[in-house]
Parts: structure tokens; sequence; C-alpha cells
């Protein structure tokens, strides 16, 4: 009706044809001109129009600017709204539910989004104040029943609008109170309530197991009930923002023989392809803490704040406290899990890293440099004769049979043997002889031989003196 009376009063204003009235009624072209010169612009004529409605029970206020508190929030804003600082968010289009005041916004593309960004309910409507100071009547603050955000200020595109969301928000004020004087819904509202939850959760869990059972099968706890607010993904920098409700989940990792990787994953019900829009992994270092809020009727029973690695704070807020308990106590047990899995790793690693240590000490000591010196010379040895039997095949082409190679071999072994064994000797004297003062056997020996040599016994003697004298130069002073 609002589009029909809008082409009607422009076919009246203006001689134009179908195309151009129907297309001056699209809120898109809201700020086009019919005509040069004219006295009046499309603009102005679109703005006294009412807002459009989206749906048999709904309304749709396009090109709303909607603002978030830059640092108080919650019930302190509400209070002193004046005093806050706003910060914009984005600029969209706004439906209100007229039945149940459930408010819906959705970023247009020109505001910085794209088209493909979904629109976030921001809670139902409960009241709305206008902003004075302003001037243009077109801002009101607006309070809702979100528990995390739950105060807006939205700048419509014209007074109307503002009337028209002004009217709806003193229904909303008014059905509000008189819910909270009665006592809320009715026994049979509450029931009906209740069966579409449940029947909307069960359908949520029946297409999560599909999606990880499609994926890879892990073993999963789903927990119903949830919403989960963090930052905006098109405006990180603003507050937070609803970011989905449905439901949570736990994924463990399928049995390959280690601890693996444990996830949280968070699927909505406005997400139909199925897919999870917030997925992190359980680290040692993941905590999930229960939040001190007020109690209250419309608001959430229980919400933990929820800090991974490699992600912002997010708040996961339940419709029942013994659903958020057990969500609690089996994050913390995967927890703790990984606390073992890590220590136990860092403990594995220390210990290889000592025992790498212990196995160069034992490399360095004597005994180990010794064999290894052995087992080197042994080599050396084995290649040497290997060498030399090939050197006498070479020379007499294999006339031989190898047993005569062998026995070369062997005798030339013996002979370097033996000189191995006097240079040994010999260096072994010369090192005593030098460190304290000793003889040579060999030198006592030649002295021996020149003794027996001699033509009698008195001559012998005195050629065996005089050997013992030059070897030992101090056996003269002792002799005298």
């Amino acid at each position: 009706l609002a589009q029909a009376s809008g082409v009607l009063l422009l076919r009246i204003l203006y001689p134009c044809g179908a195309r151009a009235c129907a297309a001056a009624a699209s809120p898109g072209l809201a700020s086009a001109r019919v005509g040069v010169g004219r006295p009046f612009g499309l603009r102005r004529v679109l703005l006294l129009l009412p807002a459009m409605r989206g749906g048999a029970s709904s309304m749709l206020f396009p090109g709303v600017d909607v603002s978030l508190p830059s640092k108080v929030r919650g019930a302190e804003a509400e209070e002193e709204w004046q005093e806050v600082d706003w910060v914009t968010w984005s600029t969209g289009e706004l439906t209100i539910d007229a039945d149940s005041f459930l408010l819906v916004f959705k970023p247009s593309a020109a505001a910085g989004g794209s088209g493909a960004v979904k629109a976030k309910p921001l809670g139902s409507l409960v009241r709305a104040s206008p902003v004075q100071q302003d001037g243009d009547g077109a801002t009101l603050v607006v309070t809702t029943s979100d528990a995390l955000s739950n105060l807006y200020r939205f700048t419509f595109q014209s007074t109307r609008h503002a009337a028209d969301f002004s009217k709806l928000a003193e229904r909303a004020e008014a059905a509000h109170d008189a819910a909270a004087a009665s006592g809320g819904l009715t026994d049979a509202a509450a029931a009906e309530a209740d069966k579409e939850a449940a029947e909307a959760a069960s359908k949520l869990a029946a297409s999560i197991r599909a999606a990880l059972a499609k994926a890879n099968g892990s073993p999963a706890l789903i927990y119903g009930g949830a919403e989960l607010s963090g930052p905006d993904p098109n405006f990180p920098d603003g507050g937070e923002v609803l970011l989905g409700r449905g439901a949570v989940v736990l994924v463990d990792p399928t049995d390959e023989g280690h601890v693996g990787c444990y996830e949280l994953l968070f699927f909505s019900q406005d997400e139909a392809e199925g897919r999870p829009v917030f997925r992190a992994a359980i680290g040692p270092k993941a905590a999930a803490r229960r939040m001190v809020v007020e109690a209250s009727a419309d608001g959430p029973a229980a919400t933990l704040e929820l800090r991974v690695v490699g992600a912002q704070v997010h708040s996961l807020s339940f419709d029942q406290v013994s659903v958020a308990d057990e969500f609690g106590r089996d994050f913390r047990v995967r927890k703790t899990v990984m606390e073992l899995a890590s220590q136990t790793a860092k403990r594995t690693k220390a210990k290889n890293e000592l025992l790498g240590e212990i196995e160069g000490l034992k490399r360095n000591t004597l005994a180990a440099r010794l064999r290894f010196y052995c087992c080197l010379l042994l080599l050396i040895v084995v290649l040497a004769v290997m060498g030399r039997l090939a050197m006498l095949y070479l020379e007499d082409r294999g006339s031989r049979p190898p047993a005569a190679y062998m026995k070369v071999v062997l005798t030339e072994l013996k002979t370097g043997t033996r000189l191995f064994r006097s240079l040994a000797w010999n260096v072994g004297s010369k090192a005593c002889e030098a460190l304290a003062g000793s003889v040579p056997a060999v030198s006592l020996r030649r002295c021996l031989a020149e003794g027996e040599s001699a033509s009698s016994d008195s001559a012998g003697y005195l050629a065996l003196h005089n050997c013992l004298v030059q070897l030992t130069p101090g056996l003269q002073d002792f002799d005298r």
C-alpha cells in the first residue's frame, strides 16, 4: 500500500511515465531527482511516506545508521545513555516484527560490507527514547532484550520513519510492562515456545551430525540453546555483537594412537549450508570462565567468557544452567588432556636431550677413545691385506692358487708385525730413558755380548764395565 500510494502521489505531482514512477518508489533511488528545475525532489516526497512493510507482520526501514556504545555498556549505558560516546557500526535495512518486536539489521553493501553479509538479530524491542540534542528528530536510542549488547542508536532517513518506529516502540514497551506485571507468558504460550525451540534444536543437532559425519566422522558433543557473541567480522573495532544462535560443539579427534586436536565449533540456526560460524582449537591455554551477570527474565541463564589461542575473546550464553555446566566440565576435561599432552611432550624432549648429552660424554672417555682407535687400526689392517692380495693377483694374473697369495700376505704381515713391535719397543725405551733414566735392554745385551767375547775373565770384566759406564755415566762415580 505504501509503494502504491507513493506511485500514485508521484503521478499526481509529476507527469512521468510508469517506469520512472515505479523506479521512484524504490528506496534505492530515493536520492534521485525527477526533473531539473522542479520545486520538489523525489527524495522529499519519499521521505514523507511511511516505512515499507516487509511482510504480513513486519516493517522495513531502509538506510538506518546504527551506532554502538564505545565504552559504557549494559545497564550502565541504559541509565546514562546521554553521556555515552557512540561509534558508528554500519548502515543498512532494519526490520521489526510487529508481533514479537524482534529487530533484525542487515548491513548494506554500500556501507562497506559485501552482498553475502547476513542479517543479525539485535533482540526484541523494549523501548526507544528520542535524542533531542540532534534537532532533526530522526535519531532514537533503543533498548533491546539482548543480554550482551542491549543499547543502540538508530538514525533514520526521515522523521516520519522515526515516528513510525516510535509508535512500535510504545506498543513494545506496553507489551513488555504487561508481560512483566502478569509474570511473563501464559502456560500455553510458554509450552508452545518450548516446543518450537526443541524442534529447532533437534533439527540443528541432526544437521550438525550429518555435517560432521560427512567431513571426518569425528565423535562430538552437542550443546543446544546457545548464543555466540564476539567482534563483528565486518567491524572489528566496534563492540560485541551476536554472531549466531544455535549450538556449540566439542569435536574429539579420531583414534590414531596419539592425542590429536580437540576443536570447538559453533553452528548457527541461520546458516543453511551447515558450516560452523566459529571454529577454534582447544589448547593448553584455552579458558571458559563463568561470567557474573545480573539475573533477567529475558536474558540467558548462564554466560561463559571464551578465550582460545588465535582468536579474540567471545561470549557463550546458554538458556539452561545445566547445559552450561556440562559444557564447562567437558571443556575443562579436554583442556586438561591437552595440558598433560603438552607436559608429556616437553618432558620427552628434555629426556631425549639429556640422553644425547650422556651419549656424547660416553664417547669422550679414555676407554671409548682407545676402542675407537683399535677399531680404526683393525680396519686399516684389513684394507691393507685386501689391497696386497689384489696387487699379488695382478702381478701374475692369478696363476697361483689363492692359498699361495694368502701365505705371502701372512709372511709379510708377520714381518710387519715384528718391525712394528721393534719400533714400538725402541720408542718406549727412549721414552723411559728420557723420563726415568732407564737403560734399554738392547744396550745391555750388547754389553753382555762384548764381555763374553773377551779372551779372559779380567778382559771381559773390563769390557763389560766400560760398556756400562758409557750407558750410565753415574756408575763411574759410584765406583770411586
